[in-house]
């Protein structure tokens, strides 16, 4: 008995319903299939889903979690050990940066954001009246990396490695008649 309703899919055809679902960020649950070269698994069933129900694209739903509210609650949980036990002072406003930083650096290093990613202090929002009143606005920049929807093959004819062959055939040739 298969969960949910039938319908068809194919890893190699873009014109069924299953990547029509797909393309309207609507998960799916596929069977797998024994001895099929192109089917999504070879047995089972197997979810197949990337997204949140946002009508948004900006940040991509992973797991329960989305990536965007995932790195924001890292954030809050460094920044409440900062808020109202220190001053506002370039070392614990440079320490608190370079942990949220470092949170970056080891989400890039797992290719979970895209590298540059880091956090920016805009000197004209932070100004005298907000640090008086114990306010500092950190500006993190990232970029999730999209989830993989779908890939092309594209398969042409190799002139130049035919060309190489015959050269490495005559070569072979030619040491067999010396």
């Amino acid at each position: 008995m298969a969960p949910g309703w039938e319908h068809d899919f194919s890893l190699t055809d873009g014109a069924n319903t299953g990547q029509d679902l797909l393309a309207a960020n609507i998960g799916i649950i596929e069977r797998g299939e024994i001895g099929v070269d192109d089917a999504i698994a070879d047995s089972g069933f197997i979810f197949i889903g990337t997204d949140h129900a946002d009508t948004t694209n900006t940040w991509p739903f992973y797991h329960q979690t989305r990536g965007n509210d995932y790195l924001w609650l890292s954030f809050l949980k460094i920044l409440r050990n900062y808020l109202g036990k220190y001053n506002i002072t370039i070392q614990a406003v440079q320490a608190a940066v370079n942990t949220m930083n470092r949170r970056m650096r080891d989400l890039m290093a797992k290719e979970l954001l895209y590298k540059g990613s880091r956090i920016q202090l805009d000197s004209g929002v932070n100004g005298v009246d907000a640090i008086r009143g114990g306010k500092v606005t950190l500006d993190p920049i990232y970029e999730i990396p999209a989830v993989w929807r779908r890939a092309h093959l594209r398969t042409s004819p190799n002139a130049p490695a035919v060309e190489a062959f015959v050269e490495d055939l005559a070569d072979a040739i030619a040491r067999l008649a010396a």
